[in-house]
């Protein structure tokens, strides 16, 4: 569990950094 929410957090960065 704790896995799939860090690698919903990294997704989320990753989508931030690219929209940036």
């Amino acid at each position: 569990m704790d896995d799939q929410r860090k690698l919903v957090r990294k997704g989320t960065i990753y989508f931030l950094m690219r929209t940036q």
